[in-house]
This record gives C-alpha cells, sequence and structure tokens, in this order.
C-alpha cells in the first residue's frame, strides 16, 4: 500500500509503536547495561539520535551518571530564572493569590523551604504553584496539592504567631451599623443603614500556656513571661491574621482591652480580647497592604 510516495513499512520508524502520551510517569529503570546518558523530553518531533548540549524547556531530565544519580536542571534553571513565585488557590476555584517570591541568582537560591501560615484549617485542600519568573514573564507552573489542618486558633502576624488549644471559646457577630426611629404619628419605626458596613466580630476567651517543642510539654510555671510576649503582640496596633481549626479564617485587628481572669489556677488564666475584621484575609493586595506578605501581585 503507498501513500503519497510513502509505503507501509518503508518509513524508519513505521514498524514501532504508535506514539502515546503518558502522564505521571513516577519511577524509571534502567539495567543489565553500562550507560552514559539517560535522556527525557517531551518534544519528539526533532529529536535525532544525538542528545542535545543543552537543557531546554521541554527536557524532563538528563542524568550523566558523572560519579552520581542526579538527573535534575537547576544549574541551568539558576542560570534561566530571575525569581521564583509561590501561589495559592483553593483547589476547585480558579483565582490564585501570590504570596511569596524568591530572588534566583544561584544555583542555591532554588533550595528553599516556605511555610504559608494564612491557610485556613479543617481539611481545606490547597494547590499551591512553583512559578518561574523568566525576564519579568512567568513560565510553566508546577502545581501540588495539599491540605490544611490544625487545632485550636490562631493570631499570627508575618513574624510572630500565637495559638492555643485550651479552653478557648468564640462569640462572633456580624457588624451592620443602623439606627432606629421612631417619628411622631407614626406607627411604626424607621430603620436607616449608612453605608455598606458588614464586617465579622468577636469576643474570644483563651488559655495561653507556652509549650516547649523539645520537650513536647507545656510549661505552665513558664506563663507570665509567655504571656507578656503574647499580649505585646496582641496590643501592638499591627493587623493580624485570625484563624480556627473549623475554617474560620479573617483579617482582623484586635480592638480595646484584654483582660485575664485566673479562675481556679494562677498559672492557667483565661485571656479574653475582642476583635474586628479590616480586610479580606484572601487578598494578596490587602495582606501586603497590612505587611503580612512581601509581595504586591494580583491576578489569575
Amino acid at each position: 500500500m503507498s501513500f503519497l510516495g510513502y509505503t507501509f513499512c518503508a518509513g524508519q520508524y513505521s514498524a514501532e509503536f504508535t506514539p502515546t502520551n503518558i502522564l505521571n510517569i513516577n519511577d524509571i529503570t534502567i539495567r543489565n547495561g553500562i550507560y552514559g546518558d539517560l535522556y527525557l523530553t517531551k518534544e519528539i518531533v526533532s529529536l535525532k539520535t544525538d542528545v542535545p548540549p543543552e537543557w531546554n524547556y521541554d527536557t524532563i531530565l538528563q542524568a550523566l551518571f558523572q560519579n552520581t544519580l542526579s538527573a535534575g536542571n537547576v544549574d541551568f534553571q539558576a542560570s534561566q530564572v530571575s525569581a521564583i513565585r509561590i501561589k495559592r488557590r483553593v483547589k476547585g476555584t480558579y483565582t490564585w493569590i501570590t504570596l511569596f517570591e524568591i530572588t534566583v541568582t544561584e544555583a542555591a537560591d532554588l533550595q528553599f523551604e516556605i511555610f504559608d501560615k494564612y491557610a485556613r484549617g479543617n481539611g481545606t485542600e490547597y494547590e499551591y504553584a512553583l512559578v518561574p519568573i523568566i525576564n519579568d514573564v512567568e513560565g510553566n507552573i508546577s502545581i501540588v496539592s495539599v491540605i490544611s489542618e490544625f487545632d485550636g486558633i490562631f493570631i499570627m502576624e508575618k513574624e510572630e504567631s500565637y495559638g492555643t488549644e485550651m479552653n478557648y471559646q468564640i462569640t462572633p457577630s456580624r457588624v451592620r451599623p443602623s439606627a432606629s426611629v421612631s417619628p411622631l404619628g407614626q406607627k411604626y419605626a424607621v430603620v436607616t443603614t449608612n453605608g455598606i458596613n458588614n464586617h465579622f466580630s468577636a469576643n474570644v476567651s483563651c488559655t495561653f500556656i507556652y509549650f516547649n517543642e523539645v520537650t513536647d510539654d507545656f510549661e505552665p510555671a513558664s506563663g507570665i513571661a509567655y504571656r507578656e510576649q503574647v499580649y505585646d503582640c496582641m496590643l501592638n496596633g499591627r493587623p493580624k491574621i485570625f484563624k480556627t481549626h473549623d475554617g474560620l479564617l479573617k483579617l482582623i485587628s484586635v480592638v480595646g482591652n484584654l483582660s485575664e481572669d485566673q479562675g481556679q489556677h494562677s498559672d492557667m488564666p483565661t485571656t479574653s480580647l475582642t476583635i474586628e475584621e479590616i480586610g479580606d484575609a484572601e487578598s494578596s493586595h490587602t495582606l501586603y497592604l497590612n505587611d503580612l506578605i512581601d509581595v504586591d501581585i494580583e491576578g489569575v
């Protein structure tokens, strides 16, 4: 059979398997031989018998077996990438928010660990994206899913975080200022509402006790000095993130005074405070303006 000058078995690769797109390859095994190079690429159209001398953006891995099994492209990436941008979104949604940006000047800058303190609890599943920045343009992203869970409540700034699982109670309310007027000669009152204010507010009570991560135990005897640190943070006037184990996440300020009830034991007092919502806790621009993150990049 011929078609446009080609016969069924005349081509060099005509008898080979039909190319297929295989996703999620997690391991590769080679054995029973001496190998000088292992090269994987997503680009199969122009690849001949010679391996390209340099990495490109279709290269998946290349192992040269020069006294190491390393097959990564850290050196190549470091020479091409000016920064790595870290984004987050709730899985199943579309809008990303940018939380971090790591400047890259050498290969060592690509080895970093980032902790996202501002994630919801209650098993919320997030997607995090690592985005290379090349000449101020975002490159191909790498996405991983993470489930966020924790116990208790947390009140956090960029540099300080305090949490507790002990005796916490939250009395929430929604603030919607309005006024009622009863005009003369009219049976019913008139209610006026000015503006669009509609925000979260809560009275929070809990017990702060120092937890020693080395001994993995609470230290009530260290309570006074520890609570002084907590109270100084709560009353410094800076915006904070307030979150609870059941998924509540708010950008807040502490208003008014803190009070302490020593109750049955002076080493385990109950601390009470009032918080007011002051902005969108899931807007990177708002987080930046309130000095909770260092980057101000909005968009999908």
